[in-house]
């Protein structure tokens, strides 16, 4: 509707990989082009998942919900037992979750990453504290979250020495263990993914953050 009141249409829809996954639309200027078959089949699935009606958008917030309370779940637990949990790379889709759960430095200690510029400051709108790399190897956490869950398998490539047990969120959304050796593996808490079609706005997490901030030592 947006593309029609200015003359364009949707041409394509072309599914990516990225931020473990996303949607690519092609627009174009109404009847200069042909519109592909990929339209009209991700147009049946969103129809099919009631993404285009308020039953999806219910069942959309009810599965953030059920996410959100197993995370926070799954977080106090190992906290209750007195692990220490650090978060992995300082990422902008980290942000929308922390937020969004209310997670702060009394639950994740720091979160290591390899940028300078982020180095020496804090997670927006939670304040949990940026460490470098060398922070982090020596002091291991007993919990890692992996933030940056996209770059899991160069991570885990990069990664030889024991690292305790990494948690892990994928965006759409899903929380798993994932086991790397010689990472421990913890099997519980598993999410049901959610599936979306086209035409649902597929914003990755670099474009979808809580504002700005105004403390001058977060990240924006």
């Amino acid at each position: 509707n947006i593309f029609s009141l200015h003359n364009f249409e949707l041409i394509n829809v072309i599914p990516q990989e990225t931020h473990g996954g996303s949607m690519r639309y092609v627009v174009t200027r109404k009847k200069t082009k042909l519109i592909k078959k990929n339209v009209a089949k991700y147009l049946q699935l969103e129809k099919k998942n009631n993404v285009d009606d308020i039953k999806g958008c219910l069942k959309f917030k009810k599965d953030c919900e059920n996410s959100k309370n197993n995370l926070i779940k799954k977080l106090n637990h190992y906290k209750n037992k007195g692990k220490k949990i650090a978060g992995y790379a300082a990422t902008s889709k980290s942000t929308t979750i922390l937020n969004y759960c209310n997670i702060g430095p009394d639950i994740i200690d720091f979160i290591c990453d390899t940028t300078k510029e982020k180095i020496g400051k804090y997670s927006p709108g939670m304040h949990i504290p940026i460490v470098p790399m060398k922070h982090f190897y020596k002091n291991i956490p007993d919990v890692t979250f992996l933030f940056a869950w996209n770059h899991k398998k160069e991570i885990f490539k990069k990664e030889k020495k024991p690292l305790g047990v990494f948690i892990q969120r994928a965006p759409i959304p899903i929380l798993r263990a994932i086991r790397v050796h010689p990472v421990r593996f913890d099997k519980q808490f598993l999410f049901k993914p959610l599936i979306l079609g086209s035409k649902t706005l597929y914003c990755n997490s670099s474009s979808y953050e809580f504002g700005r901030f105004s403390d001058p030592k977060c990240l924006v």
